[in-house]
C-alpha cells in the first residue's frame, strides 16, 4: 500500500513519487496552516530522496521558505537514510544504552525486581517505540533482542517479533 502522508502528533511526513506532487502537497499544508493561523517551523522541515536516484540537481521545495535536502532524517526516534532499504537501528541502540546507564547510575542498592521493572519500563520502550512500524530484517530484530538481553538477568524477557 502507498501512503502519501503520515501523521503523529505534530510530526508530518509527506511522500511523493515526484517533485511536482511534493510541492503541491507542501502548498496545501502551507495554505491550511495559514487558514488555521498556524506556522510551520521550516528549520525543522527536511526533504530527502529515498531509493535510487540519478545524479541530477534537485530543485528546492518551498514551505514559506526553502526546505533543505538531507541524506538522512529522524522521524519518531528512527533515522531514515536515503539509498538504504532498511532503517538504521544504531541510534535506537545508543539511546537504549544511555537510558540503561542512567538507570544503573542512579539506582545503587535498589531491589533487583524494581531495577528490572525500571529497565523494562524505560529502556525497553526505547527499542520498542517504533519497531512495529519498521520492517526490520531478522538480523536487526535479533540484534535489538540481544541488546535487551545484555542488561536483563532475569527470566522475564520480552522479544521483538516482526
Amino acid at each position: 500500500m502507498y501512503y502519501e502522508c503520515l501523521l503523529y502528533a505534530d510530526d508530518i511526513v509527506l511522500m511523493s513519487p515526484s517533485l511536482k506532487d511534493l510541492q503541491c502537497m507542501l502548498d496545501i499544508c502551507f495554505q491550511t496552516a495559514c487558514d488555521m493561523s498556524l506556522q510551520f517551523n521550516c528549520s525543522k522541515s527536511h526533504c530527502m530522496v529515498v531509493g535510487r536516484v540519478i545524479a541530477v540537481q534537485v530543485q528546492s521545495m518551498l514551505l514559506d521558505t526553502h526546505i533543505h535536502w538531507y541524506q538522512s532524517i529522524k522521524y519518531l526516534g528512527v533515522y531514515v537514510v536515503s539509498r538504504k532499504t532498511r532503517p538504521s537501528v544504531s541510534p535506537m541502540k545508543r539511546a537504549f544504552y544511555v537510558t540503561c546507564d542512567s538507570i544503573f547510575s542512579n539506582t545503587d542498592g535498589l531491589n533487583e525486581m524494581v531495577l528490572l521493572s525500571l529497565q523494562e519500563a524505560y529502556s525497553l520502550s526505547i527499542l520498542m517505540y517504533v519497531a512495529p512500524a519498521l520492517h526490520l530484517s531478522a538480523k536487526q530484530t535479533n540484534e535489538l533482542n540481544e541488546y535487551f538481553d545484555t542488561i536483563n538477568a532475569s527470566p522475564f524477557v520480552l522479544y521483538i517479533h516482526t
